[in-house]
């Protein structure tokens, strides 16, 4: 009775869970998201870091949308799904949004939950290079940076064999 009692008057501990407004999230445009952007670059994701909220991805810039800046650019705000937001890993090839605060650091822009990053498709990319008003500035083609990020990665995979903690059976000799 004792424990059951002190879990009644316990706080609840915080949990991630991301719930959804009545009606359901709201969807904006591509075109929508670059309007309200200060930045926007079709990238892939090079490396990241930090936990659970808030990571930070490095994105190597295929070309700026909206705006201009360096070839590589580290954008903090991005996370796990289950607390709202966008998450990133390494070869992710997107369209982020991007905010720009008054220190000069970048922030993932959310119009909505888990939307801070687009796809990459010809339409995609076409509707958010009309709404930008500017000629899109072409940096590094996405294929040639994927290819950079593939080959980094399988240089970090190195194949070991799994011991196992079961002796190997015996191997009785060929002429046996």
């Amino acid at each position: 009775c004792a424990l059951v009692a002190a879990f009644v008057g316990a706080s609840p501990a915080p949990a991630f869970a991301c719930p959804q407004p009545p009606g359901g999230l709201p969807r904006y445009t591509v075109a929508q998201h670059v309007e309200a952007a200060s930045i926007v670059v079709e990238g892939v994701v090079i490396g990241t870091s930090g936990q659970y909220y808030a990571e930070t991805a490095s994105i190597q810039v295929v070309q700026y949308i909206k705006g201009s800046g360096p070839g590589a650019i580290r954008v903090s705000s991005y996370g796990p799904s289950g607390i709202c937001l966008s998450d990133t890993y390494v070869g992710q090839h997107g369209l982020y949004y991007i905010d720009v605060d008054a220190n000069g650091s970048y922030h993932a822009l959310y119009l909505s939950q888990f939307d801070a990053i687009g796809p990459t498709d010809p339409d995609s990319i076409s509707e958010a290079i009309a709404a930008s008003g500017q000629a899109p500035l072409v940096l590094t083609p996405a294929d040639v940076v994927l290819t950079q990020v593939a080959a980094t990665q399988s240089v970090l995979v190195t194949v070991t064999p799994t011991p196992t903690p079961y002796p190997q059976p015996y191997a009785y000799p060929p002429d046996a």
